[in-house]
């Protein structure tokens, strides 16, 4: 992303795109082994947004072409990226003519658009605080990186990328790197990576989806990376705002694994776990369960026309967020229920000696007697 052009998430992306996108299809087991292949998948990446997704694959090929860099280092960070599953040394191509039909590919596809298109000038990102900081992050993770993949030089090849090419395609290039060699991503360099992709304009999926973190465990007490709502008042919010799944526990199911991109999985779960407990836990009637969701729903889901009872409603509740915690977080263990805390009446503070006046019957204050 340059400084001139939106965001790559204002642009309508969820996820990966662009060159990076296509190495990340190639390293799926069972993808494509060949190039005619490869470049079927070329075409179907470029074909997506009817054709505007071909703008990225485009821009990033001709990127690496035109920055200079020596055939051994586009050979290594391809072979990276992809997980060495796609070698067009293999296939009698060097890695600069392959980068190359990848370039036509898109351009082809752009032109189907409109006849008369021709590639604009490259215009790589260099800025040197966005340079330097991937490149810390590159180095943080070198030792881990060396150790799971076999190629030389590849912690050296990544940052000739980031700094002789263009810092927002070598920042996308060490997180496909990371993905496909599985390497561990400690959950404080993992936000600070999401940090440094938004300053990208990456959408938050093209850090997140793939990457090994290593997350903290799973915790109620922090509401660090929670975004609106949560817990039983989230999912009454979304019952009310209405459901479209084929059953109220499918949507229940859909809301538990809504962690968002800054919490451990589980937590959104454990959250919601957690208020069904304290809710069950009192002693409240099934009658004052029932009142309390359709209230809250504003009968978004009326469980008393389906005959289920609001404590029945709130196991089933239970059930499913227990089921996926045994999934995600299986070692998380939900703490006791705390007691209740006690309502205090609010309002300024009355002298302990205070006798308050009794009233006749008419309203008239009348003085306590002695």
């Amino acid at each position: 992303m340059t400084q001139d052009c939106p965001a790559y998430y204002e642009l309508g992306y969820g996820e990966d795109f662009g060159l990076t996108a296509l190495t990340e299809r190639l390293s799926r087991p069972g993808s494509a082994t060949g190039p005619a292949a490869a470049l079927a998948l070329a075409q179907e990446l470029a074909d997506r947004s009817e054709g505007e997704e071909a703008v990225e694959l485009e821009e990033d090929a001709r990127r690496l072409l035109a920055s200079g860099l020596p055939e051994g280092v586009l050979h290594t960070v391809w072979l990276a990226a992809t997980g060495n599953a796609f070698d067009p040394a293999g296939h009698g191509m060097t890695c600069r003519a392959w980068l190359e039909r990848i370039s036509e590919v898109a351009t082809s596809r752009l032109r189907q658009n409109k006849a008369s298109r021709t590639p604009p000038p490259v215009r790589p990102v260099r800025d040197r605080q966005l340079c330097w900081a991937v490149v810390a992050e590159l180095r943080v993770t070198a030792p881990a990186l060396v150790g799971a993949s076999p190629l030389p030089k590849l912690v050296d090849c990544l940052e000739h990328v980031v700094t002789g090419a263009d810092a927002d395609l070598g920042m996308r290039l060490l997180l496909r790197a990371l993905k496909a060699h599985s390497v561990p991503v400690p959950s404080g360099q993992y936000r600070r990576l999401l940090a440094l992709g938004r300053q990208f304009g990456l959408p938050p999926g093209a850090v997140h989806d793939g990457l090994a973190i290593s997350w903290p465990p799973v915790s109620t007490a922090s509401r660090h990376g929670v975004n609106g709502d949560f817990g039983f008042s989230g999912l009454a919010r979304q019952f009310t705002a209405g459901w479209h799944y084929r059953t109220p526990r499918e949507a229940v199911a859909a809301a538990v694994k809504a962690d968002g991109y800054e919490r451990p999985p589980g937590s959104e779960a454990a959250v919601l776990l957690e208020d069904i407990r304290r809710l069950l836990d009192p002693g409240l009637s099934d009658d004052a369960i029932t009142v309390l969701w359709l209230a809250a729903t504003d009968r978004g889901y009326s469980i008393d026309r389906f005959g289920i009872s609001g404590r029945d409603w709130l196991e089933q509740i239970a059930e499913v967020c227990e089921e996926h915690l045994t999934e995600v977080a299986p070692a998380y263990v939900p703490a006791a229920p705390a007691a209740p805390a006690p309502c205090r009446r609010r309002g300024p503070a009355r002298d302990p000696g205070h006798v308050p006046p009794r009233r006749e019957q008419d309203g008239q204050p009348r003085l306590p007697s002695p």
